[in-house]
């Protein structure tokens, strides 16, 4: 814009101010918006909202690290991960279990025949 002069530069200059007015009109609109969403929520202004997310948040958190921490504390240590196992291994292992679940299911079905 310091290489334009005259008129040239007057009119970039409006140009350059009418889209500010334009952005700041937008975001004017988007914050009265956002505000009526809020009400229409059950919250008295964006404040009390606001209080009430962090809030939120921090008890979703907490919930959070207190789950990690049970799970961890409940892990056996000798339960496998799995984490380092081959694809070949991890297939049979697969197709193990899924046979095991399938003949649990079989015998569960013929017990309910039986009553």
């Amino acid at each position: 814009m310091s290489n334009l002069k005259g008129l040239a530069k007057l009119t970039r200059k409006g140009d350059l101010q009418r889209k500010i007015d334009e952005k700041t009109d937008y975001i004017n609109r988007l914050k009265v918006g956002f505000s009526n969403m809020v009400r229409n929520s059950g919250f008295e202004n964006m404040n009390e909202f606001l209080l009430t997310f962090i809030e939120c948040r921090n008890a979703y958190t907490d919930y959070q690290r207190q789950y990690e921490s049970w799970k961890n504390a409940c892990r056996k240590p000798d339960t496998p991960t799995h984490k380092d196992e081959k694809l070949s291994d991890k297939l049979a292992r697969l197709q193990r279990e899924a046979a095991e679940n399938q003949n649990s299911i079989s015998r569960q079905t013929k017990n309910r025949g039986a009553r």
